[in-house]
């Protein structure tokens, strides 16, 4: 039986611990979905108000997806022609609708494939540079040069993060200072008062 524990930091095999590799998708528009995501809010370059509420708030899947043109928006069959895996796109490339009572409804829309191939290579070059300034951050850390290394984005995340827990601790003093000011409820007070013979005085 095969060891399932991960090498340790420092192991002759601990190698993969400390280098992030880009993801394997083929294409990194919609991650091999077919669904274009906007998680890093690429997709509003080309439509300004996706995924925002009429009041400017921003709301994932608050819009109809975008359908991407990379194979898998495409169905799939096996060599017997039965379909294994449907898709968002007909062979013609355009995409599927559903008839419904209100007419057809479209699975999502689309943006031209020229945007769609400028995520993919936007994304395709975030990711490297994401891996590279984490695996100097990770080896630094690893040989002992800089135990402290870390990357300028998770930097800021971090001052994000503090920032938010100060604002929160703040927010509960200031509760806390409100509830010390206001009167006190005249049942709480009662029940304050230690009467002769606890619950049986009438």
């Amino acid at each position: 039986m095969r060891n399932h524990k991960r090498p340790l930091l420092g192991s002759d095999s601990h190698d993969r611990d400390i280098t992030l590799q880009p993801p394997k998708a083929a294409c990194l528009a919609c991650n091999d979905t077919g669904l274009v995501s906007n998680s890093d809010g690429l997709v509003r370059q080309y439509l300004s108000d996706y995924d925002l509420l009429p009041d400017g708030a921003s709301m994932g899947a608050s819009d109809c997806a975008v359908i991407c043109h990379c194979t898998a928006a495409y169905g799939e069959q096996d060599h017997e022609g039965k379909v294994i895996r449907g898709g968002y796109r007909h062979d013609s490339g355009d995409i599927r609708s559903v008839d419904t009572e209100n007419g057809p409804r479209f699975s999502g829309v689309e943006l031209p494939k020229e945007a769609i191939q400028e995520i993919h290579h936007r994304r395709k070059a975030a990711w490297h540079e994401t891996c590279r300034e984490l695996n100097r951050a990770r080896q630094a850390r690893a040989s002992g040069g800089d135990p402290e290394a870390m990357p300028w984005f998770l930097q800021e995340l971090a001052s994000l993060v503090r920032g938010m827990r100060d604002r929160q601790a703040q927010i509960e003093r200031e509760r806390v200072a409100e509830r010390g000011r206001r009167m006190e409820s005249l049942g709480s007070l009662l029940g304050d008062i230690d009467t002769p013979g606890g619950s049986d005085a009438a």
